[in-house]
């Protein structure tokens, strides 16, 4: 599944809602009417969500249905918390996304979503948009008692952030930023926000 745009989210969330109130899936002219928007409009969106593995289509009475059989086995939602730049402060999002779509394996309740911005982390093959679905770590940094505990999100006392492998040896341990010259930035001196737990990268506009 990938991510999905504010329009195409709105939409699904239209559906799984209708769904669960009617027990069936809408039509066309049907959620055209909840959305407040054109027949040919909601059939793109209904399209693209099809293309992007949200939707399935069958031969129902509306020949479509929810990917996964259920409204909720298809994914979740985790919020966009912001946008990460290595070396500099977490940016909010635009206002437009503060939602993404996520598999259901991934939507811990405390789960956040970072967008990547730049091109500081291509060596590492990470591109400017992709999203790092984000684990927030146990009360008191549970976790980090680990030698290699992987990559983690981390933001230092002026607030920069950046993200790499987090190794606890040698003490007091560091993580390293997948970024061509980097120095590791160590334990002691960061604040830990979570685990990384996926990547979704978006291929199409």
């Amino acid at each position: 599944m990938r991510p999905l745009s504010a329009r195409q989210l709105e939409v699904l969330d239209t559906l799984r809602a209708f769904a669960e109130q009617h027990g069936r899936m809408p039509s066309v002219r049907e959620l055209a009417r909840r959305l407040e928007r054109s027949a040919s409009t909601v059939q793109q969106h209904l399209d693209a969500l099809v293309r992007k593995g949200w939707l399935l289509r069958d031969g129902g009475a509306h020949g479509l249905r929810l990917a996964g059989g259920t409204t909720g086995a298809a994914g979740a939602v985790v919020p966009l918390t912001g946008l990460l730049t290595h070396g500099e402060a977490i940016r909010p999002p635009p206002p437009s996304r503060q939602r993404i779509p996520v598999p259901a394996p991934l939507a811990d309740p405390t789960a956040f979503a970072l967008c990547i911005r730049g091109d500081a982390f291509a060596a590492a093959h990470l591109l400017d948009g992709d999203l790092l679905v984000v684990h927030p770590l146990g009360t008191g940094g549970r976790g980090l008692d680990r030698d290699a505990a992987g990559p983690v999100v981390v933001v230092d006392p002026e607030g920069r952030a950046t993200f790499g492998p987090m190794r606890r040896k040698p003490a007091p341990g560091a993580v390293h930023p997948p970024v061509p010259g980097a120095s590791p930035w160590p334990l002691d001196r960061v604040h830990v926000q979570g685990r990384i737990a996926a990547l979704l990268r978006h291929f199409d506009p």
